[in-house]
């Protein structure tokens, strides 16, 4: 078997991340060292032709070279600078080019974020669970706001030689004091009820808290399909290509055996509009529309993250996300079969739905990967797009997919019955400016992954 650590990193807010923090994170002892003694391993970085010669250049990953051999691999020259592809886009291609290029062999992928840190002894585990005969390692990848928790992060595991060991109760303690604004409202408790949670936690008390996750981080995938690709993202569609056989999976249920958090920027806020709070019909309505069948199998799972022993009550808190779950999954059963269920369940649910029969012209807000996708949408539609919208002066007066790119301030035309909002990053400033220009949401314009409602029918991308 064959191992490939890949990395997808560009530009300095990534490579930055990177060099300073997760590669002395990934050089601590007994990390990638424990692959020192295998033959077949390399370690992989997929960036621009801008960034590869400082990464080449840094005593860091001239470290790794002592334990492995590594490879600086250019994104193709098309995607360099190309404004309109979106980080997750862009990540995404970098894993295609590294499974492609391991087609026809037994190669385990070793996926690593270029902003993400692990407690210790997690590539130990990861080999542990390859050799086991399992063929993906699943990890819930909770967020932290990078701003604060970065230096708290290298000022309480730097050591001598510059490596950053984190043990696992350590590292935990340190980030629920840095939990990032999205993941705080996954929290079922939370004023701000995340609209699209991927996750669903409940606090257990200061020490930790039960998350039951839809999307985790495929941190070690050994494919089963050598000709699978993932289409949008390794840890969306990938995994059912994969294998559909959920025994191939081990999926971490105790941060004690390892624990990844992601560093993402506090301005990130996707799915956080406002005041909102947790509803088990639009939780039910997530679970049909926010995965496959191998997500929902995922939920299933009951993940500890936490900074001490279990003092306190996780057996009960436990219990209780048994029940969330398993009664949002009933409601979701139970409205494929029965009418009353089903009145029901639209009842609760339209309040997430966009009833749009009168729209016939749309404009796009948003001219990345999102606003690829949106086109899409339109034409399962019916509507007629007439142009896309940008923040970015520089992208005003260009073309994108041949339709004509506006700044903000034609939203007064009013030549249009939809707005439809296309960026990821940007939906939160954009919704903000949206209302202030007095425009309502689910009815003067919607989020381009919203449920739309067309006569009899519901339409909902999925990416």
């Amino acid at each position: 078997m064959n191992y490939r650590f890949v990395t997808v990193v560009w530009g300095e807010e990534y490579t930055g991340v990177f060099l300073d923090v997760c590669l002395p994170n990934q050089l601590a002892p007994g990390e990638l060292a424990s692959f020192a003694d295998l033959e077949m391993c390399e370690y992989q970085v997929y960036t621009t032709t801008a960034d590869s010669a400082r990464i080449a250049a840094d005593p860091r990953f001239a470290a790794i070279q002592e334990i492995m051999p590594t490879r600086i691999i250019h994104l193709n020259k098309s995607l360099e600078g190309n404004e309109y592809m979106d980080s997750i886009a862009l990540m995404n291609h970098g894993h295609i080019m590294s499974i492609r290029k391991a087609a026809g062999t037994d190669t385990a992928f070793v996926f690593l974020p270029p902003d993400q840190v692990y407690s210790a002894g997690t590539f130990r585990r990861i080999r542990e669970v390859a050799q086991s005969g399992k063929r993906i390692l699943l990890t819930a990848g909770v967020r932290v706001e990078k701003e604060s928790f970065i230096p708290a992060f290298v000022r309480t595991f730097a050591d001598g030689s510059g490596n950053c060991p984190a043990p696992s109760r350590k590292l935990v303690g340190l980030a629920l004091d840095h939990l990032h604004p999205v993941i705080l409202s996954y929290f079922v408790d939370s004023r701000e009820y995340n609209d699209g949670p991927c996750h669903f936690y409940w606090r257990v008390d200061d020490t930790g808290f039960v998350a039951r996750a839809l999307s985790m981080h495929p941190l070690m995938v050994r494919p089963r399909r050598e000709d699978a690709i993932p289409v949008r993202s390794v840890d969306g569609d990938y995994l059912r290509r994969v294998s559909s056989d959920i025994h191939d999976y081990h999926i971490v249920t105790d941060s004690d055996e390892l624990v990844a958090f992601e560093m993402s920027s506090g301005a990130w806020s996707a799915g956080i509009n406002g005041p909102n709070s947790f509803n088990i019909y639009r939780c039910a309505l997530h679970l049909k529309h926010g995965g496959d069948h191998m997500h929902r199998k995922f939920l299933r799972k009951k993940v500890r993250i936490h900074s001490s022993g279990y003092n306190g009550p996780w057996e009960e808190v436990e219990a209780e996300s048994d029940r969330v779950i398993e009664t949002a999954r009933s409601i979701l059963a139970v409205s494929y079969k029965a009418p009353m269920h089903r009145s029901l369940f639209d009842y609760y649910t339209s309040r997430w739905r966009a009833f749009l029969d009168h729209v016939k012209d749309v404009v796009i807000f948003g001219t990345g990967a999102g606003g690829e996708v949106t086109l899409e949408l339109a034409e399962c539609c019916g509507w007629n797009v007439s142009r896309f919208i940008d923040n970015n002066p520089a992208k005003q007066g260009t073309t994108f997919h041949g339709y004509p790119v506006t700044g903000p301030e034609t939203l007064g035309s009013r030549d249009y019955q939809l707005v439809i909002v296309a960026s990821l990053p940007g939906k939160r400033a954009i919704f903000q400016q949206l209302k202030q220009a007095g425009l309502v949401h689910r009815k003067d314009f919607i989020y381009y992954l919203d449920t739309v409602t067309i006569g009899k029918l519901q339409i909902t991308l999925t990416i």
